[in-house]
């Protein structure tokens, strides 16, 4: 949905704190390359959460060396 870039529903969810601060939990946690969770598809949901928190300016870009 915060790819749509619709500007309006960025804005509101950056301005619920609860919100931002679940997004920044998931983006902030650590998976193990061996995990088993991995399968499940955890790894997809934490860099999703990174991604959310880009689009919503609070995150840190990936450095893409080049």
């Amino acid at each position: 949905m915060l790819e749509s870039e619709d500007k309006k529903l960025i804005s509101l969810i950056g301005k619920s704190e609860e919100i931002v601060q679940m997004i920044k939990t998931i983006s902030d946690k650590q998976i193990e390359s061996d995990d088993e969770g991995e399968e499940d598809g955890e790894g997809e949901v934490v860099q999703l959460a990174q991604r959310s928190l880009q689009l919503l300016g609070q995150g840190v870009k990936p450095h893409i060396e080049g």
